[in-house]
């Protein structure tokens, strides 16, 4: 393994121990943690480097987010950032910058991909609107949700992208990382929490015994869902911190990296609610859509009964949506608990964008209405433009 003495320039201190954590560029899958003893004598030829690199321990993963010694709660003013805590006085900004790690690849594809969902996303949107589908509480939910998923977006993929061109962590892009680390957490709780309510929403729809409880998706009690939702997400920066953006590991991690020592880090900044979160989205989701799946493929008139069809259909729809949240969860929790290799979590941020992104593909290829609407503000005619649009939108209505 080969040493660059200039990496060590700025810490000038002869006979210190300095505990660095970096990705090596042969090695840009692998998080290598060292401890170099004596590192100016070593780059001087006084020091034989292969004594140095056998007290050296490295890692081929990263290490796991949270541990034992963590917090769940923090309650501060969100709009205040704590000086003491988050102090980068240490350095200079071009020195944070030089700590960062620019990426052209993964910039341009946060933007691409976010440029197409988003736009993807309002077209969806608009086609709700315009098919009258707002008078279904569950089509109301799934307006709300776009709403959030589409702020999620703003951060995760054109925020993410201006990150990654250049090259920042949290003490290079200070004030912008510290809201977009608070705004991409709240959205995330919103959103999955969102899931959680269409789950619900396609229980009591769908299955006999419980559609005494339909009245809570109706009228106001509709609305308090997500009067909920948003509490949720305003809620959260008050008693938690934020999770800043860093471009070495590519991922939103609470830890900002302002000093060397990542196992202090991990346990002063860290915290047990984002995982405790993820679980019980990822439990919930589970049994309410194996319920759900157990039910439809029991059903043996819904092909006969248009109404029932049309519920099918709802289902598959927010099935797919909540999917997306559940594996993004899935992988998170496995960064959050077990070692993994930088792949995975450059894999745990992706599909976390992806959880938010695909939703306007699946409305697309999955809803004939919005489907219709949508290509109907291009004036492009559909083949199957015989589809009764408005007795689908009444049969659903008479049946809310």
């Amino acid at each position: 393994m080969r040493f660059r003495c200039d990496a060590f320039e700025e810490y000038p201190s002869r006979h210190v121990t300095l505990k660095w954590s970096a990705l090596m560029k042969s090695h840009l899958e692998m998080r290598q943690e060292f401890n170099f003893i004596l590192i100016e004598e070593m780059c001087a030829g006084s020091i034989d480097a292969v004594n140095i690199q056998t007290q050296t321990q490295a890692r081929r993963n990263i290490p796991p987010l949270h541990n034992s010694q963590m917090h769940v709660f923090y309650v501060n003013l969100p709009w205040i950032i704590d000086e003491k805590d988050y102090n980068c006085s240490s350095r200079s900004r071009a020195e944070w910058l030089s700590r960062g790690s620019v990426n052209v690849v993964q910039g341009t594809y946060f933007l691409a991909s976010g440029t197409v969902f988003v736009m993807l996303y309002v077209l969806c949107l608009i086609g709700m609107l315009r098919g009258g589908l707002l008078k279904i509480p569950c089509y109301c939910l799934m307006f709300f949700n776009g709403i959030v998923d589409m702020c999620d977006l703003g951060v995760g993929s054109f925020i993410a992208a201006y990150f990654h061109f250049i090259g920042a962590v949290f003490c290079s892009t200070v004030t912008v990382n510290w809201l977009a680390g608070h705004l991409v957490w709240s959205v995330w709780c919103g959103a999955s929490f969102n899931c959680i309510v269409l789950a619900f929403n396609r229980i009591v729809e769908m299955i006999p015994s419980v559609r005494r409880l339909r009245f809570l998706f109706r009228g106001k009690l509709l609305y308090t869902w997500m009067a909920i939702s948003v509490f949720y997400m305003v809620i959260r920066p008050f008693v938690t911190r934020p999770i800043p953006y860093n471009t070495v590991i590519s991922a939103f991690i609470g830890s900002p990296m302002i000093s060397d020592d990542l196992e202090w880090e991990i346990s002063h900044y860290q915290s047990f609610f984002l995982p405790i979160h993820n679980v019980t989205i990822l439990v919930i989701l589970s049994a309410a859509y194996t319920v759900l799946c157990c039910y439809v493929l029991q059903m043996n008139h819904f092909y006969r009964e248009g109404l029932e069809r049309v519920q099918v259909q709802l289902f598959i729809q927010a099935f797919l949506i909540c999917s997306t949240t559940a594996v993004a969860s899935s992988l998170y929790i496995y960064v959050e608990f077990f070692p993994a290799s930088r792949t995975v979590v450059i894999m745990a941020n992706v599909v976390w964008q992806l959880s938010h992104g695909l939703h306007g593909f699946i409305y697309l290829i999955f809803n004939r209405v919005i489907r219709t609407e949508v290509f109907a503000i291009f004036r492009v005619s559909l083949r199957s433009s015989n589809f009764a649009i408005p007795n689908t939108v009444t049969a659903i209505s008479n049946k809310q």
